[in-house]
């Protein structure tokens, strides 16, 4: 910065030293931070970088001589290549043999929960992705098991509370998931430095304890990471909101989603508009009993109508809780349809107009 002030370029002495005190600025975060992470250095690493390389071109630009551009360069590049030879010795990055290519338990635990996906009676993959709550971080984690989920094709959605040391926090996180992965403290290898480190043992304990998870992996010795199925919330998911005997059209609903453990909501599907339509095409029955489960946010009512545009029933709506519809409807021309009409005093949202939780169509003999 000396040199650029001394050929009089003002700017550019200025503009390195904004630079050099940001770069101070971000190292000042890292040392007074309680977060000691190499990553965090990169901001500071940069613009330490950045900072000589502009300054290097600038004061290359203000020598009028082409010798001393010369000088300058060969000095630059010999310094270069001895902070090179000097670091040669040390390693940046090691990689864990856990995360190693052929046998890695990032793989292995990616596997078993496709394998358990596939097995759960009415598991849709296409239409849900499962949550893994991982304990911890590591090699084997989170960032590892969502880039290999991307690779394969495989949807799933994966968390980690690598910064908290809230016992109660992390068990609230693993009953909100399908699926939980803790360490084999005496044989992983995973971050211990991070808050979350110091639950391994209470959280292990927890949920060995609890017949709600259920151990997919060997819980062993020999095992460095054990998996756990959450089973209610894998129940709770398994079945499709519509259920009917045959191939279905549907007309005025959203996509499925949930469930909603937080909220106590299983698998549920909204009613978008004040009139939808759900109808079974190749209906072999001459009738059909429909069952219905929803929900409004709001005072109104519903009626119900059948392929013959006849009413079939009808029913005052009471926000706050779940409601539940049986009702028998005929077959007209190999088709048999529930067509429901809703009123509210006050929606909430125009894409909302009641929640379902169960939609089927069964025939009778």
């Amino acid at each position: 910065m000396g040199l650029l002030l001394l050929q009089g370029n003002r700017r550019a002495g200025f503009r390195l030293l904004a630079a050099s005190v940001v770069g101070f600025a971000s190292l000042c975060i890292m040392v007074v931070g309680r977060h000691k992470n190499e990553f965090f250095l990169a901001t500071f690493q940069w613009l330490l970088l950045l900072s000589a390389i502009f300054g290097i071109v600038w004061v290359d630009q203000g020598f009028p001589l082409r010798r001393s551009r010369l000088v300058l360069r060969l000095l630059a590049t010999s310094g270069l290549v001895v902070a090179i030879w000097h670091n040669r010795a040390i390693v940046p990055w090691t990689n864990s043999p856990d995360a190693l290519r052929f046998s890695s338990w990032n793989q292995r635990i990616i596997d078993v929960i496709r394998q358990h996906q596939e097995s759960l009676p009415g598991a849709n993959n296409a239409v849900y992705a499962p949550k893994v709550f991982f304990t911890f971080a590591g090699p084997v984690g989170m960032d590892s098991m969502r880039w290999k989920g991307l690779r394969e094709g495989f949807r799933v959605e994966v968390f980690d509370h690598r910064r908290s040391a809230d016992l109660a926090q992390a068990k609230a996180a693993a009953e909100s998931a399908d699926y939980v992965v803790l360490p084999n403290q005496g044989l992983s290898d995973y971050y211990r430095w991070l808050p979350s480190a110091s639950l391994q043992a209470p959280l292990l304990e927890w949920i060995l304890a609890d017949p709600r998870f259920k151990p997919l992996l060997p819980v062993a010795p020999e095992s460095h990471y054990f998996l756990f199925a959450h089973l209610p919330h894998l129940e709770a998911q398994a079945g499709s909101v519509v259920t009917v005997d045959g191939i279905a059209t549907l007309e005025g609903f959203l996509n499925e989603e949930g469930p909603y453990p937080q909220w106590a909501l299983p698998r549920v599907r909204w009613m978008n508009r004040e009139t939808a339509r759900i109808c079974l095409l190749n209906a072999a029955a001459p009738v059909y009993r429909a069952k219905l489960r929803f929900r409004a946010n709001s005072p109104g009512r519903v009626e119900i109508f059948d392929a013959a545009n006849s009413l079939v029933t009808a029913a005052d709506l009471t926000p706050g809780g779940f409601q539940e519809l049986t009702l028998d409807t005929g077959t007209v021309n190999g088709k048999s349809c529930v067509e429901l009409r809703v009123k509210l005093s006050a929606p909430r949202h125009p894409q909302q107009w009641l929640l379902f939780s169960k939609i089927s169509l069964e025939g009778q003999p």
